[in-house]
């Protein structure tokens, strides 16, 4: 196994704890342009970018709206609350701190808008600690195609197979594996019932991942 030299992160169930507010806004905007579905029906879509999800479920439902309507009604309850519903992941700042004084990179792989992920790194005060980010929209294919993965290694600078991808999704874990990448699974409890059998080894808290990287950057695994 290759020494790890960059390490890649998801954002929404990762560092923060934003899928119920997701979850939420999600089920606000499709009630309001008339389809009623449950949160356990959404869960399938974690991980995936905002525009897929609503043109897919523009298409089960027969909405008529365009996805880009219901996406942007959609972001715009997101933010409005995300203050106030979306707190950070219990042991992030000590994984920031802990990864901090590794010689490893650090890139952003988030299916979430640029607006929405620059203002959660706002909030979390990480804008300046991510060497290279990648948004959904920013991105011709969503997770599980490895795209924003490859997009995000090549900012980097470093090959994908050096590449450690911290995931709380299905989807996402997919996404690393197709990519070359070793996937770690954060079990969320907030992430909905994801299957995270795919990855290389499944974590419940941050400070676990402190300690793989750390293992992991020395070649010791």
């Amino acid at each position: 196994m290759n020494t790890i030299r960059a390490v890649i992160f998801d954002m929404d169930g990762v560092l923060v704890d934003s899928e119920p507010l997701h979850i939420e806004t999600d089920l606000e905007t499709l009630r309001h342009y008339g389809a009623h579905i449950t949160a356990e029906e959404l869960h399938e879509f974690a991980g995936v970018t905002g525009p897929t999800v609503y043109r897919s479920l523009r298409e089960r439902y027969a909405i008529a709206a365009s996805a880009d309507e219901m996406l942007d009604h959609k972001n715009a309850l997101f933010l409005d609350r995300l203050e106030r519903e979306a707190p950070a992941v219990s042991g992030l700042r000590e994984m920031v701190a802990g990864l901090s004084e590794l010689d490893v990179r650090r890139a952003l792989a988030t299916s979430s808008e640029r607006a929405i992920a620059e203002r959660v790194l706002a909030r979390l005060g990480l804008e300046a600690w991510f060497a290279a980010t990648v948004c959904g929209d920013e991105v011709a294919a969503s997770k599980p195609d490895p795209e924003i993965f490859l997009t995000a290694a090549e900012r980097l600078g470093v090959d994908a197979a050096e590449c450690m991808v911290l995931e709380d999704s299905t989807h996402g874990i997919a996404a690393a594996r197709a990519a070359g990448m070793v996937p770690v699974g954060f079990a969320n409890p907030l992430s909905g019932n994801q299957d995270l059998s795919a990855a290389w080894i499944c974590i419940s808290s941050l400070s676990e991942f402190t300690s793989i990287v750390v293992a992991h950057t020395q070649n010791q695994l």
